[in-house]
């Protein structure tokens, strides 16, 4: 055999590593077996700091003793982990709050993609940070007041009865116009995102007509992640509220504006682009109508309140 020493069929070739005869007589190069761990299965089966059983005193390296069965106390926590954990539980929110937000400001359909298709890029749930960020606006919004509603005018409209019954009502409970002002101006403001949240399925049985493909709850969790991102911007942008109420309402209200524009394009196309240019159009009259009798109809309910409080 040329030098080579006689072997029996599958046995080690001539002392070479990896090398055997097959049963037709030909030396074949097996690929050899690496006996070193993955790098995961080094560090998941690295001994751990030992540490001692509570109920037994026997000394472990897992995290049940070997001799009683007991858990074994792990390492303490450091003090940040623990503020850390502590304040996510309070307030509600995990750790995945930062990117969404700031995917909601720079990539607002990519988001929305990541809702409908179950969330594969962990953003946090769109109606946990609209609660969020509604608490937020909310605060800034009683604080600040930018937004300004002339209750009179409102009551203008009325019949001249209703107005003489106004009045009536306002001297017999002894309330003055400037009370009447003030108590209607703090409570609109603070009102406005419960308005925006009772805009959310409305408008989403309205983007329903234009895709039908999907189903009612994501077009709501479309309407919730733009307002979100339309909270976020008015957050960002609230040293505007000291400019007056003129500045910072013509910024919130391009911003929403822009956001529902890019949702719509992004989202909700048309077979040309001046088809979808239309059903943004039609979308922001049909939000500015809805918006409009919301706003009316609560109005109305906390002049009332005003009124008799």
């Amino acid at each position: 055999m040329g030098g080579m020493r006689q072997t029996v069929t599958g046995e080690r070739v001539g002392g070479e590593r990896g090398y055997r005869r097959s049963r037709s007589g030909l030396i074949l190069r097996l690929p050899s077996i690496s006996t070193r761990q993955h790098p995961a299965m080094q560090a998941y089966s690295a001994v751990p700091s030992l540490r001692a059983c509570s109920q037994c005193g026997a000394v472990n390296s897992t995290r049940f003793c070997g001799e009683c069965g007991a858990l074994v106390a792990a390492e303490p926590e450091s003090t940040r982990q623990i503020l850390k954990e502590s304040v996510a539980e309070l307030v509600g929110v995990d750790a995945g709050v930062p990117r969404t937000l700031r995917d909601l400001v720079l990539r607002p359909v990519a988001v929305v993609r990541s809702y409908w298709a179950g969330n594969p890029a962990g953003y946090t749930r769109p109606f946990k940070l609209f609660f969020v960020l509604a608490g937020v606006y909310l605060l800034l919004l009683s604080v600040f007041k930018p937004y300004v509603f002339d209750w009179e005018q409102l009551l203008s409209r009325q019949p001249e009865a209703n107005i003489q019954a106004v009045h009536r009502l306002m001297a017999d409970r002894g309330v003055t116009a400037e009370m009447v002002n003030e108590r209607f101006q703090q409570w609109m403001n603070t009102v406005m995102p419960i308005i925006s949240a009772l805009m959310m399925v409305p408008l989403a049985m309205v983007l329903r007509r234009m895709n039908r493909g999907q189903p009612l709850a994501n077009h709501v969790m479309f309407t919730t992640s733009i307002t979100n991102s339309i909270w976020m911007v008015c957050i960002l942008s609230s040293p505007l509220m000291l400019l007056g109420p003129t500045v910072f309402t013509v910024a919130a209200q391009l911003a929403g504006m822009m956001f529902f524009a890019v949702g719509i394009f992004g989202l909700y196309p048309g077979k040309t682009r001046a088809r979808t240019t239309l059903r943004l159009a039609g979308f922001l009259l049909a939000d500015l109508v809805l918006t409009g009798i919301v706003v009316t109809v609560v109005q109305f309910i906390l002049l009332m309140a005003a009124l008799l409080i």
